[in-house]
């Protein structure tokens, strides 16, 4: 089954991103277990503001901030094992990233995830296809790396739920 979040109204589309967003979270907590609470709380937040804002069928406020906050999870997951930054003598770190290159992965997909699917619900209505697009994507890597290929399955079911369940517009509406 290909999945096409363009075939979904611009609500639905969100949707589905965030329901992306939700079914790799536990990813995220596995994969860092360590992660400091704001990288958890922001992984939470761009996704709980999108399922609102899909739910109330409007933009919530904050979603911007959302977005960029779960960027800056994805990133810190990398910086440890793919983009190493050295410490300075005697300097602590403070925000220890993943155990592994292979965790950090997953998590840093499964923040992504949560990012495009608070972009899903902060673009206009003709817009919302990339970024759904872009969370299903994620996913899917975030599920690859944690070696979980059944869980793809699980969002394609998804997607098929979401496109039976769209609302259809009467054909005459479509010129």
């Amino acid at each position: 089954m290909q999945v096409d979040p363009e075939r979904l109204p611009h609500w639905s589309r969100v949707a589905f991103a965030a329901r992306c967003a939700r079914r790799v979270q536990p990813l995220f907590a596995e994969a860092w277990p360590g992660a400091a609470p704001a990288r958890v709380a922001a992984v939470e937040r761009a996704i709980a503001l999108a399922e609102r804002s899909a739910a109330e069928r409007r933009s919530c406020d904050g979603l911007r901030a959302a977005y960029i906050e779960a960027i800056q999870a994805a990133g810190r997951a990398l910086i440890p094992h793919h983009y190493p930054v050295p410490l300075e003598a005697g300097e602590e770190e403070h925000d220890p990233g993943p155990a592994g290159p292979e965790a950090a992965l997953v998590a840093s997909f499964a923040a992504k995830v949560a990012e495009h699917a608070a972009k899903a619900a902060d673009a206009a209505p003709g817009e919302s296809g990339r970024p759904a697009w872009e969370a299903f994507r994620f996913a899917r890597d975030a599920i690859e790396a944690a070696g979980q290929p059944g869980l793809v399955e699980v969002l394609e079911a998804d997607f098929e739920a979401a496109a039976v369940s769209a609302p259809r517009r009467p054909w005459w509406r479509f010129w």
